[in-house]
């Protein structure tokens, strides 16, 4: 408050007036002061007074000005001024006794409380104020009444007659006598409420930014434009950014884009900054290894008064992990249509082999010794390299038939290294680092054999000057989110690497590809990666490739065995057929006439009757009349109308006890592990041969079955 009272002490006889002559006299008298009446009798005159002024003693000095009339004209000139300036101050302005008593209060404070004059004069301001201050407000007012201070401002809280809470600057001085004692304490109240509730929604505006950029992934950034100093924020994602990776400035940041993307993104920035369109662009980013990362930037230019850019705001979002796993999906996708046409033709050419086979083994046996029969052989040969093809297309279309069983993955990686060390040759060394207390794998061997090699050939084909080839194996632990999108547990991981000049990137989106090859033509078929890619998701695991200019490394991921393996019939045609003979009657259900065919006539030579269905719905009405005499029924997996699963189920709840096997040229998805051990059943792969077949009928006739479970779902 920038005017003292009157001098004249208030007391509780004849207070002070208050603003207003008209004023009841419970209000205080407004006088002007003494002061100014002292200098006019000196003068003889009035004074043209521009306001009083504050002295030492809590009185007004005589004002600058020349003076004129007596000195009750000027007494009343200045009290009519001085009250005026109370009345209509823009700020609320009080005066209390020294025990806090309100003995004036202007219209900006009555206005502020929303009490009236009368209402406000002679409670204790207490009565206002927030409890919480109260305490503090006391020891300040202790301290004015013992001279230790003569004035303080603070920021206060009131509470209005509505009930409202309200914030202000509070300026207090003690106004003192002769003595030096307090007379009265003068106080000027300005609301600041709505700049408190504005600072107070900015700060929880911050928090929230705080909260949100450091909880989120994301990595926000502030670019001044003129002094090119760029600042982040978000505590995750910068965790996960070393200091050195972390751009300063723009120069910075632009080191580090690809230089194949970075004509896109510096374009897309200056278009921004230049028009305010939309900034949105995907990138790859170089981390503090070298490696680069996928980001995506969203940002947002913000321009001054004149309509110049001053800062652009906006956030890095790293897609590395989900671009990873969108193009494993698309790899996926791609090799399942892929799968889908190869294991079709495989699924068919397995049944021409079987013929062929079936047909060269019926002549070989009506034929002697001579040219004839070893074209023949030759031709057998042919057919059985053929029969690998399919083997390789069901590999790749992930629908062969696995020969599943408990293996250890450091045993037959040992069982396969002498031949592997004459594989790669003598220019590469071979180093094999097997991990300790390896988990048991369900898996072909075979199939495990297979991705072994064929990982192992590329390795050395990458080392045409040598190097070294390291065959690795490890116990490995995954969580829910890991990025080869596998279920959480336990898994055996093969590491094949060498010491090549790595994969170039162009090439990389490609090497699964079926039939893509770098190599020269006649060196290559495009399907040795394919083949381990659709081997390795056959037996539920996952693939991952590490490369750089110093070398490629192939991880591969296989589900540590959590429940007995399912029963796939091991065939060999090393024994006599005669030793397989019989004189059951066997149900053969094959929609392929030639394999149904050569099938009845196999069977019927080795003293089977054989009933033949083409389908499983022809197979269930044979099934029905003839069940007392069926030995042993042979259901092909698919069939049209109605395959094998849905046959074996309904003949089943006719007769529990019966026995059934299947053959198929496809997988196991058909037929999973758990219903074929379920159902002590057993799966013979095509294309087989004929000795193969009745070893196969004649042992499932005569092992003893385990009690069947209830009917089947």
């Amino acid at each position: 408050m920038r005017a003292s009272w009157a001098s004249t002490p208030p007391s509780s006889t004849s207070p002070p007036r208050g603003s207003t002559r008209s004023q009841t006299t419970s209000s205080c008298t407004m006088r002007a002061p003494s002061a100014c009446r002292g200098r006019a009798s000196s003068t003889a005159g009035t004074c043209a007074t521009s306001g009083p002024r504050p002295t030492t003693e809590g009185t007004r000095a005589a004002p600058s000005t020349r003076c004129w009339g007596s000195e009750p004209v000027q007494e009343a000139l200045c009290d009519a001024l001085f009250s005026a300036i109370v009345t209509h101050a823009g700020v609320g302005l009080a005066a209390t006794t020294p025990d806090g008593a309100i003995v004036h209060a202007n219209q900006a404070l009555q206005a502020l409380l929303g009490y009236t004059q009368a209402e406000l004069i002679g409670r204790h301001y207490n009565d206002f104020a927030h409890p919480a201050d109260a305490a503090s407000d006391a020891e300040i007012r202790r301290q004015l009444l013992s001279g230790e201070r003569d004035s303080f401002a603070a920021a206060r809280r009131y509470l209005t007659r509505s009930g409202d809470l309200i914030w202000t600057d509070l300026t207090v001085r003690a106004v003192r006598g002769e003595a030096g004692r307090v007379r009265w304490v003068v106080a000027t109240v300005e609301d600041r409420t709505e700049r408190v509730r504005a600072e107070e929604a900015l700060r929880a505006g911050e928090e929230r930014f705080r909260v949100a950029a450091e909880s989120a992934h994301d990595l926000v950034y502030e670019w001044e434009l003129a002094s090119d100093e760029l600042s982040l924020f978000g505590s995750m994602a910068l965790g996960a950014i070393p200091d050195s990776a972390r751009p300063a400035s723009r120069a910075a940041w632009e080191a580090r884009l690809h230089p194949d993307d970075r004509p896109r993104v510096l374009a897309a920035l200056q278009a921004h900054l230049d028009t305010g369109e939309p900034f949105a662009e995907e990138y790859r980013y170089e981390d503090a290894g070298g490696s680069w990362r996928r980001w995506i930037d969203r940002g947002r230019v913000l321009f001054d008064a004149t309509g110049e850019p001053r800062r652009m705001i906006g956030a890095w979002t790293d897609v590395t992990d989900r671009r990873h796993l969108e193009e494993r999906l698309a790899q996926s996708q791609k090799m399942e249509a892929v799968g889908q046409l190869a294991g079709g033709v495989a699924h068919d050419f397995n049944n021409l082999l079987f013929a062929i086979l079936a047909s060269i083994d019926y002549a070989l046996d009506a034929i002697e010794p001579g040219p004839a029969r070893r074209d023949l052989l030759d031709a057998r040969a042919a057919a059985e390299r053929g029969s690998g093809l399919t083997k390789q297309l069901l590999a790749l279309s992930r629908r062969q038939v696995l020969r599943a069983e408990p293996l250890s993955l450091n045993t037959v990686i040992v069982g396969l290294m002498r031949m592997l060390r004459r594989a790669i040759g003598p220019h590469v060394r071979f180093v094999f680092k097997p991990g300790g207390d390896l988990g048991t794998i369900r898996a072909d061997k075979g199939q495990l054999e297979q991705i072994l090699i064929n990982l192992c050939l590329n390795a050395r084909d990458a080392m045409a000057d040598g190097g070294r080839l390291t065959i690795a194996t490890g116990n490995r632990r995954l969580s829910e989110d890991n990025q080869l999108g596998l279920p959480a547990g336990r898994y055996v991981r093969l590491d094949v690497g060498d010491t090549g000049t790595g994969i170039a990137p162009e090439i990389m989106p490609r090497i699964f590809d079926p039939f893509f090859t770098t190599k020269r033509e006649g060196r290559g078929t495009g399907l040795g990666l394919p083949t381990v890619y659709g081997i390795v998701v056959q037996h539920q695991g996952a693939i991952d490739v590490d490369t750089s200019p110093e070398g490629t490394t192939f991880r591969v991921y296989f589900p540590v065995l959590e429940y007995r393996p399912q029963r796939i019939a091991t065939t060999s045609d090393q024994q006599d057929p005669e030793t397989y003979r019989g004189s059951e009657t066997v149900l053969v259900a094959e929609d392929n006439p030639q394999v149904r065919a050569l099938t009845q006539r196999v069977l019927g030579q080795a003293g089977y009757r054989v009933l033949v269905a083409s389908d499983g719905v022809e197979a269930c009405e044979l099934f029905e009349a003839f069940r007392d005499e069926i030995a042993l029924v042979l259901l092909d997996v698919v069939m049209p109308r109605m395959g094998g699963r849905t046959a074996h189920a309904r003949m089943r709840a006719l007769a529990p006890h019966a026995r059934f096997a299947f053959v198929s040229g496809y997988s196991t998805d058909v037929l999973d592990a758990e219903f074929l051990e379920a159902h002590d059943l057993r799966l013979m792969a095509k294309p087989y041969r004929r000795s193969q077949l009745l070893r196969f009928v004649r042992e499932e006739i005569d092992r003893v079955v385990e009690a069947p479970p209830g009917p089947a779902g």
